[in-house]
């Protein structure tokens, strides 16, 4: 049998390997299953870390809220949506692409605060989020997204509030514990707000949040009152874009 060497990336650590063609081939997939199970381990930590327990909601000490886990089947956002909105998933997905139509022949315009425009308020058309975003035009792209399995992002999040008539407030999972309030819109509606919760491990993913403590009023203020945290210092949070994979 020929002698055979390679030589392993230099990221793994490893040194050269030196044998046989069957025994390197032996020593690759001994790396692989290793590799593998710890990305398991790791997405099941991260599991763990969102569901099962409840989260406080940074600079609101009172208030917890805890993660509804939604199917991870492509059209997690919509399904995310529709379970505050007492809604099923494929029903909100349609609603919300009915709604686009409409709103897009108004020239509607979406006002909204998001982290990842500096800790402010914006207001954008919704023509020009969904152009920055894919490159199509409104009518385009919802009729793209009724055929398929379509990702949803923040852009459905604000059709969904003028659909639902109710405020949506999107949340991130902070690295010490807790979430805190990442993106904000459709204040102007009286009706409950809908609590959503962005992460993207183990993938990119949407879920409903619910409110398990807090007062009542503090409640209303956490959702609606965003608190600036880091602001200034650089950092850029995991605010989803138009379409995002889950």
């Amino acid at each position: 049998m020929p002698h055979a060497e390679t030589l392993l990336p230099r990221s793994c650590g490893q040194p050269l390997m030196r044998g046989t063609a069957e025994e390197i081939e032996r020593r690759l997939v001994e790396r692989a299953k290793h590799e593998t199970r710890v990305k398991q381990e790791q997405d099941e930590a991260e599991m763990r870390r969102i569901y099962g327990r409840e989260h406080r909601v940074h600079g609101h000490p009172h208030m917890r809220v805890q993660a509804v886990e939604v199917s991870r089947d492509g059209n997690c956002c919509f399904s995310a949506v529709g379970a505050c909105a007492g809604v099923d998933g494929a029903a909100t997905k349609e609603a919300v692409c009915d709604k686009m139509a409409t709103l897009d022949e108004e020239q509607h315009e979406f006002a909204f605060f998001s982290r990842a425009y500096g800790c402010r308020s914006a207001r954008k058309a919704l023509s020009s989020l969904v152009l920055e975003e894919t490159g199509m035009s409104v009518g385009a792209y919802a009729e793209d997204m009724r055929g398929r399995t379509a990702w949803g992002g923040i852009t459905e999040v604000l059709v969904a509030t003028e659909e639902f008539q109710r405020p949506a407030c999107v949340y991130e999972m902070l690295p010490e514990g807790g979430v805190q309030l990442t993106f904000l819109c459709g204040q102007h509606h009286r009706g409950e707000p809908m609590l959503l919760l962005f992460t993207e491990k183990p993938q990119p993913h949407w879920d409903s949040l619910v409110v398990a403590s807090g007062r009542r009023h503090e409640v209303r203020r956490a959702m609606l009152a965003p608190r600036h945290r880091g602001a200034g210092k650089g950092s850029r949070p995991a605010v989803p874009p138009a379409a995002e994979p889950n």
